[in-house]
């Protein structure tokens, strides 16, 4: 097949996943059945996460000392499997955060933090400095749920640390279990 073909198609299938990928079913609403949080208590003093109504999260973070160095968040969203219930990984992302904060690029990761920066009180811009930080009525924005995901139970996990060369250094872990309906 000659090189133009092979583009025309790779562009053609790229445009059907895009539409695909953007297209949302109305009433899809995301509900946060249990979270789980642990914290290096050298980096963080007090660290919660409640469920409100179901639909919405009220976060609670206060830190200890001053970042010294840029925080990492490795991702991972899986999709509970009905009839073997087990999870089949959907996304797993590995990020310096400062290198997302206060940008509005279009990928799911940079719109998930944008999304979680309006709700709460985090700085926008590194270094993350000692201090309390709260998010209230934090919900998952239905434009930032990928079109194609179907209604099942999900879980996500949400690892903070630091690169300290080839080491990481944990600072949080977060794990959330939740059903798309």
């Amino acid at each position: 097949m000659a090189l133009k073909a092979k583009i025309y198609i790779f562009a053609l299938v790229a445009s059907i996943l895009v539409v695909l990928s953007e297209t949302k079913k109305p009433g899809k609403v995301m509900y946060f059945t249990s979270t789980k949080v642990e914290f290096n208590r050298i980096y963080i003093s007090e660290h919660s996460l409640d469920i409100v109504g179901n639909t919405t999260l009220d976060i609670i973070l206060n830190l200890a000392q001053n970042y010294k160095y840029d925080p990492w968040s490795k991702t991972v969203i899986a999709m509970k499997n009905r009839k073997t219930n087990e999870y089949r990984t959907l996304l797993d992302y590995d990020v310096n955060i400062c290198s997302l904060l206060g940008k509005g690029s279009a990928t799911y990761i940079s719109m998930w933090i944008q999304n979680f920066l309006k709700y709460g009180n985090l700085p926008k811009t590194c270094p993350i400095m000692k201090g309390n930080y709260s998010w209230h009525d934090l919900k998952v924005d239905k434009m930032s749920l990928p079109g194609f995901l179907p209604p099942s139970e999900y879980r996500g996990n949400i690892e903070t640390y630091f690169r300290k060369g080839k080491k990481r250094e944990s600072v949080a872990n977060i794990t959330l279990l939740m059903e798309l309906k």
